[in-house]
Order: structure tokens, then sequence, then C-alpha cells
């Protein structure tokens, strides 16, 4: 299996003051890498891999995409990437690989086996899943306060 991590970067600068990245073209290409590596050819059970009716080999997604796993993979937390997003010049590219994270959780909700997963995953690290509402408000008042409180305000 090939090394998904990229040690050269990790190494390099250790205490994240330094921006990994100087422009956008070069995250795009480790981006990509990630999303490449979460693939490998499909092997029957003798060891040999599948191909297609033309011959192609078959491919199939083996490692799941998160935002933890491309932080990894590029040598940085996954806050540090989601602060990358603030960006004015990364935030087109952090954004589009966000979407595909986030299109292969929202797929992930119609298969039985990772439902409750992908649901998590949508819910706290995406803007707009959420299971239920907040409701904020003061709900310990008793029955009598709430009468004397509407009383006090002329509302019946």
């Amino acid at each position: 299996m090939p090394d998904i991590i990229n040690w050269e970067r990790v190494n390099k600068n250790k205490g994240g003051r330094p921006m990994l990245y100087d422009n956008a073209e070069d995250l795009q290409k480790d981006i990509q890498a990630y999303f490449d590596s979460c693939w490998q050819y499909k092997f029957n059970k003798d060891g040999e891999v599948v191909v297609d009716e033309y011959g192609n080999p078959i491919w199939m997604q083996t490692i799941p995409y998160t935002m933890s796993g491309l932080a990894l993979a590029i040598g940085m937390d996954r806050r540090t990437l989601l602060n990358y997003e603030k960006r004015d010049e990364f935030f087109p590219t952090i954004n589009e690989a966000r979407k595909i994270v986030e299109r292969y959780a929202e797929t992930r909700l119609y298969d039985k086996d990772g439902v409750n997963g992908a649901k998590f995953n949508l819910q706290n690290n995406f803007k707009g899943w959420e299971d239920k509402k907040k409701i904020d408000g003061n709900m310990s008042l008793n029955y009598e306060e709430t009468l004397k409180k509407m009383a006090d305000k002329d509302e019946y």
C-alpha cells in the first residue's frame, strides 16, 4: 500500500508556523493525490486484478473520503486545513475538496453499513445538516410565574 502521509512536509515545518503551501496549485495536486490514494484495483479470490469486458482494470474505493484523512495525507491537522479555507487563494481548492467529502458522506446515507457514520459526519462537519433544531429559551418557569408575567404585560 502506498504511503499516504507526506512525511517530507510533516517533518519540514514542525511547530506549524510556516505555511505548508505557497500556492493553491501545489495544494490541489496533493489533494488529488489523497483522493486517488483512496482507490485500489479490485482483486478476485486468486489475487488477480479484475477487469471489465474491455480489459480495463476495475477500481474500488477502499478508504472513505474524510477531511481529517485529507489533512493527514497532506501533512497537517484538520483544523489547519480548514484554516487554509479562510484564505482567498486557497478557498476554491479547499471548498471543492470539502464538497467531494460531503458528497461521499451523503451517498453513504443510502448505504446500510455507513448510514450512522455518514449522518454523524454530515451533522458535525458540514453546515445545514442538523437532525434537530436547538431550542434556546428559559424552560424553567412554572405555571404561576408564566401567568404572573403575562398579567404584568397585560397579555391574556
